[in-house]
């Protein structure tokens, strides 16, 4: 199949329409099409027009089931960037995404579990979903998981827990879970640190034992 630009897919897709329009009205543009122009917007942004325009591609593509739009869509109406706020609107479309697997999404998600933005706070729904992204390597969900650990929010108060996943977050380059990981470090003994040490390994192994399940 010949690779289209972005100038030729963006012909094909109409001007966002009223309320209730048919979101696949958009000619023969693909869902990744769609997508990948909603992507160049969002990154390329000349003006708050281009924001709209991305927000409302991201809604075309994720209502004919694309997974990174799902994402993209639920993110942005997260945080208001082009389209407005509603995190109830939100939720569901992040939800779409976690449950088919998007580490990202899960994250979110248990974002919004979290804080109870658009949906009833639940630190149990939290963890959750930040376990499910962490096991799939997913650097901020790993931190967040770690700090439902330190404070035992939605599982057992456990610091060698959250310094495991700390470092599993540390490694992928994140200062603020090294910092976290080296704060939870100084309230062990000597012989703590080494257990904590042969749990991180043991946790390292794991998530590459998951992730290498799931490719």
């Amino acid at each position: 199949m010949t690779r289209r630009t972005l100038s030729e897919v963006e012909e094909e897709v109409p001007s966002p329409g009223p309320a209730g329009a048919s979101p696949l009205s958009h000619g023969p543009a693909t869902a990744s099409e769609l997508n990948g122009l909603a992507d160049t917007l969002f990154a390329e942004k000349v003006s708050d027009e281009d924001w709209v325009r991305a927000a409302e591609l991201y809604r075309q593509a994720a209502e004919m089931g694309f997974l990174e739009a799902q994402f993209s869509y639920g993110v942005r109406l997260a945080h208001g960037q082009g389209v407005p706020q509603n995190f109830e609107e939100s939720v569901k479309w992040l939800a779409k995404a976690a449950r088919q697997g998007h580490p990202g999404a899960q994250d979110s998600l248990g974002v919004r579990y979290a804080t109870g933005q658009g949906v009833a706070q639940n630190d149990e729904a939290a963890a959750l979903w930040f376990r499910k992204a962490a096991e799939q390597g997913h650097s901020v969900a790993q931190f967040n998981l770690g700090l439902a650990y330190v404070h035992g929010q939605g599982v057992e108060q456990s610091y060698p827990h959250a310094y495991a996943w700390f470092s599993l977050s540390a490694e992928q380059g994140d200062s603020i879970a090294a910092e976290s990981r080296d704060r939870v470090k100084e309230a062990f003994t000597a012989d703590e640190v080494a257990k904590a040490e042969r749990a991180s390994g043991n946790l390292r192994l794991a998530v590459a034992l998951l992730r290498g399940q799931d490719s």
